[in-house]
């Protein structure tokens, strides 16, 4: 964590990873529909080419791309950005309360970080 700013917790970006193939017209839709939703709340986006895994090819399969949020599967296929603004909402507030709970159990049992 970032730690304390002027008072106010400097929030992690949410991690988003979109498992798709390389070039994938439905990766790049998705992408497309991310960066338009302007969300007020940082994430970073890792993009993941089932192409040069055959185990995640076989994961994902015909439901590509599929796109996590904060760790958990929120979307496959499409999504347009106001229904990913939504679900990244809800999710990335779980994640941030996650994280935070596990920096203060640290802070309480005096681990370093």
């Amino acid at each position: 964590m970032l730690g304390w700013l002027l008072g106010r917790r400097v929030l992690d970006p949410v991690p988003l990873v979109l498992y798709a193939r390389r070039g994938s017209a439905a990766a790049v839709d998705m992408r497309e529909e991310i960066e338009r939703a302007r969300l007020a709340w940082p994430y970073s986006l890792t993009e993941i080419d089932v192409g040069r895994d055959a185990e995640l090819l076989a994961q994902f399969g015909a439901r590509l791309p599929v796109l996590w949020i904060g760790g958990q599967k929120a979307f496959e296929g499409r999504l347009n950005a106001a229904d990913f603004t939504r679900r990244f909402e809800e999710l990335a507030q779980r994640w941030w309360r996650a994280r935070s709970l596990a920096d203060d159990m640290a802070a309480s049992r005096g681990d370093k970080g």
